[in-house]
């Protein structure tokens, strides 16, 4: 949605900041989310695609999103995640 936004209006759709804003209450403390891990390439074998995806729509979201106060938040537990877990494969 996010990337839809950038590219298409430029302006941020009320759906899509509020499913932002969702994506930051099921993020777990550690800075990740509970994941669907069926073994599936590349969406379904790690947790690191699902935070990865997370911090790209907010980047790509437009109108500053990523300097609102929820985003600041959730991406310093991002950050947090990816410090703690390093990629173990090109994949991640």
């Amino acid at each position: 949605m996010a990337f839809n936004d950038a590219h298409t209006t430029g302006k941020l759709h009320p759906l899509t900041k509020m499913a932002l804003d969702r994506m930051w209450t099921v993020q777990r403390k550690d800075g990740g989310f509970n994941w669907l891990l069926l073994g599936m390439p590349p969406m379904e074998i790690d947790e690191h695609y699902g935070v990865t995806l997370a911090a790209l729509a907010v980047g790509f979201a437009p109108e500053n999103y990523a300097k609102t106060e929820a985003a600041q938040k959730g991406l310093a537990q991002l950050r947090a995640y990816l410090k703690a877990h390093p990629p173990q494969n090109l994949h991640q």
